[in-house]
């Protein structure tokens, strides 16, 4: 399967930063075959969306989407109208992840 993780985000950068890097360290699993994280700018003003660029190397799994402030409603609508995957896991950019969140998830999609 091939998920995609949304995150909206609003000037949220160090913060951002931690959540990314744990999501390039998920564990391989039999059930994903590749997975890509939609982070969505819902029109900071701390840098981010400058930052995610100048950072692509670090976080080959991201695509950058933004936006006006419209809030992390709409910023997920946003996500999934960009996201390309057959799952969607939704996560906040203040969310550290464990090494097997995604093989979790997988994993209980298989099982049900």
């Amino acid at each position: 399967m091939f998920v995609s993780v949304v995150i909206p985000t609003y000037n949220r950068r160090p913060i951002l930063e931690k959540c990314l890097l744990a999501l390039e360290r998920q564990q391989a699993c039999p059930e994903i075959d590749r997975y890509e994280v939609v982070v969505v700018d819902d029109g900071s003003s701390d840098g981010t969306p400058d930052w995610l660029r100048a950072e692509a190397e670090r976080f080959p799994h991201v695509r950058l989407i933004e936006q006006s402030h419209g809030g992390p409603a709409e910023g997920r609508n946003r996500g999934v109208d960009h996201a390309s995957g057959d799952v969607i896991v939704f996560i906040d950019s203040d969310l550290v992840v464990t090494d097997s969140f995604l093989a979790c998830h997988a994993n209980s999609l298989v099982r049900s």
